[in-house]
């Protein structure tokens, strides 16, 4: 008898603790004009449809990337799922520090050769090498042997001078945090699967390029490049079909912004939602109109 008091004073405490804040809830909302009441309700829906619910199928495996410039649906398997989380709070942060993923520079592969990478433009630096005047691909995000080598320059990542003279792939230097030099890397840095191959910079007529590493398929290099497809891939991640037949789907409503569907109609879609209280607030004049004239 005593334990059935004890939960009932629980069960009470808790349950009075939930009737509180939701009659809390309700004293604000009847005090909140009708206007600003539909507007929060609409912040709501576009809430849930741009962070909580592509947030809650990032956690089950769901992802939207871009492949061949289309947005594609992937879906991770759960042995690889902390590895994505990781993988998504790296996206995150460099997202919200203001990094860019890697771009294709302009016509990327030399006469359609996707063994090769042209160097975009910008990467070239010009600098004094055995006292004349030497042109070639930056050091600053390359692991590779550079002129002139100064010390200081290297641990305080003052390398904007350095270029290149041997092979080298992608190493950013993380001591340095400023974010010009992390933009530039994440641009200009081999991006995976290339490496800087010096000897190709040096005498292809094509100009400085990037070599696929051994091992790796051409065919397989994408057309779009995107670097979290990649490692999205690399964990197992499989394409899925878009079935908007089923009654309930789920489809890319944005580049890593999986959303939930009804058939073909976005659920949480806040156009839908507007149209349907507008729609509501017709009908329930209707009503009340009637109602006046047939009484």
């Amino acid at each position: 008898m005593k334990q059935k008091i004890w939960k009932n004073k629980k069960g009470g405490l808790l349950g009075g603790a939930i009737t509180s804040i939701v009659d809390f809830l309700q004293m604000i909302l009847h005090l909140v004009p009708a206007p600003i009441r539909l507007a929060l309700f609409i912040l709501l829906i576009t809430t849930f449809a741009t962070f909580i619910i592509p947030a809650f199928l990032n956690l089950f495996g769901y992802e939207c990337v871009t492949e061949n410039n289309q947005l594609a649906l992937y879906k991770v398997p759960m042995s690889s799922l902390l590895a994505k989380s990781m993988s998504d709070a790296r996206q995150t942060v460099r997202r919200t520090v203001g990094l860019s993923d890697y771009q294709l520079p302009d016509d990327p592969f030399p006469n359609g050769d996707k063994r090769y990478i042209r160097v975009p433009d910008n990467c070239l630096m010009t600098t004094q090498l055995n006292g004349s005047e030497f042109t070639g691909y930056t050091a600053r995000c390359t692991n590779c042997s550079f002129e002139p080598f100064q010390w200081y320059n290297v641990l305080f990542g003052l390398d904007d001078n350095r270029v290149c003279v041997g092979d080298g792939y992608a190493n950013v230097n993380v001591w340095s945090y400023s974010l010009e030099y992390r933009q530039f890397c994440y641009l200009c840095a081999p991006p995976h699967p290339y490496f800087y191959n010096h000897t190709q910079c040096l005498n292809n007529p094509n100009g400085c390029l990037f070599q696929i590493e051994a091992g790796y398929n051409p065919n397989d290099v994408l057309e779009s490049y995107d670097y979290y497809l990649i490692r999205i891939k690399e964990l197992g991640g499989v394409k899925i079909p878009i079935d908007d037949t089923e009654i309930v789907n789920i489809q890319c409503r944005a580049y890593n912004q999986p959303a939930i569907y009804f058939f073909d109609v976005e659920i949480f879609n806040k156009t839908l939602w507007i149209i349907l209280i507008i729609g509501f607030g017709l009908v329930s004049f209707a009503f009340a109109w009637y109602g006046v004239i047939l009484k």
